[in-house]
C-alpha cells in the first residue's frame, strides 16, 4: 500500500473531524503535532530537523507519498527519536518529508503500536498503559491563534497597538516537595533542613567589583514598618547566636525584602 497523509495543512485540519492537532515535545523542543488517523506512516517535518539538527539515515528505498491534494512526494531519509506527550516519553520513527505548518505528523504506524482511543468531537487522544495507567491529551478545540515575529509584534507595539503579557501555569500540577526532588535527596549534606555550620575557609579571598573605584552612597535606608523591623531584630539576633554572622561597621549596606508566607509569617 502506497504511504499517504491525510491532512498537511490548517486548513485541512480545520476542514476534517478525523484529525487532532496539539503542542507536544520532540526530544526538549516544542512541536505543532498532527494526530493523523488518515495517514499511513508518521512523518518529520524537513526544515524542523535542519533547525534542530536532529540526526537522520536513510531508508533502504525511496517511498513516495500520496499528499490529501493527490499530488506525490518523495522521502529518502528517516529519523528515529522519541516525544514526550504529558510527560510520557515515547519512542517513534518518523519519515522527513516536507510539511509547511505541522512539525510532526503522528499516523497509524505509531498508534498501532499504543493502546489509543481518539474522541474526534472532543479533540482528546486517550493513551492506556499496560499497568492501568491513562493518559490524556487534549489537542486543539478552537482556530489556531494567528501567529507574528517578534520584529512585527515590536512594530505594532511601536505604532500603538494594545499589548498583553500573560503567563499560563498548570494550576491543577503538583509541585513536588523538596525531599522528591532527585539533586536534592541524592546530595542531603548539601541541602540540611539546618544550617550545622558556617562554610570553610577559603584559600583564596575574592570581591567582585562591580564599577571598579566605586564609593560608598550615602543614602538613608528604607522605612519599613513595625512588623518588618521586629521581623529583622528576630532574625539578626537568631543568625548572631548561630555564630553565621557577627557585628561589624561597614560603609555598604544591603536592603531587606519581606515576603509574607501562606500563613502570614516572614
Amino acid at each position: 500500500m502506497q504511504p499517504r497523509v491525510y491532512a498537511i495543512t490548517q486548513q485541512e485540519v480545520k476542514e476534517s473531524p478525523n484529525v487532532i492537532a496539539g503542542i507536544i515535545h520532540v526530544q526538549c523542543f516544542h512541536i505543532r503535532v498532527l494526530f493523523d488517523t488518515g495517514a499511513s506512516h508518521s512523518f518529520i517535518s524537513q526544515e524542523f530537523i535542519k533547525k534542530h539538527a536532529l540526526n537522520v539515515y536513510m531508508m533502504p528505498t525511496t517511498l513516495t507519498i500520496l499528499l490529501p491534494d493527490g499530488s506525490n512526494m518523495t522521502a529518502t531519509n528517516m529519523c528515529s527519536t522519541f516525544l514526550t506527550i504529558c510527560e510520557k516519553e515515547f519512542d517513534v520513527v518518523l519519515i522527513v518529508l516536507l510539511l509547511l505548518e505541522f512539525d510532526v505528523i503522528l499516523g497509524m504506524d505509531w498508534m498501532l503500536n499504543q493502546f489509543i482511543s481518539i474522541e474526534c468531537k472532543k479533540k482528546v487522544v486517550k493513551i492506556k498503559f499496560l499497568g492501568g495507567e491513562k493518559l490524556v491529551f487534549q489537542g486543539d478545540r478552537g482556530v489556531s491563534s494567528m501567529i507574528i515575529s517578534s520584529m512585527k509584534a515590536c512594530s505594532l507595539i511601536l505604532k500603538g497597538y494594545p499589548s498583553f503579557l500573560a503567563h499560563v501555569r498548570d494550576t491543577l500540577k503538583q509541585v513536588p516537595e523538596l525531599k522528591e526532588i532527585t539533586m536534592v535527596r541524592d546530595y542531603p549534606d548539601v541541602f540540611p533542613e539546618v544550617l550545622p555550620r558556617m562554610p570553610h575557609v577559603r584559600e583564596i579571598d575574592f570581591s567582585i567589583d562591580l564599577v571598579p573605584g566605586a564609593e560608598p552612597i550615602s543614602k538613608a535606608p528604607y522605612r519599613m514598618a513595625v512588623k518588618e523591623l521586629q521581623e529583622l531584630k528576630s532574625q539578626l539576633q537568631e543568625l548572631l547566636e548561630k555564630g553565621f554572622i557577627r557585628s561589624s561597621t561597614s560603609p555598604w549596606g544591603a536592603p531587606v525584602l519581606f515576603i509574607k508566607k501562606k500563613d502570614n509569617s516572614m
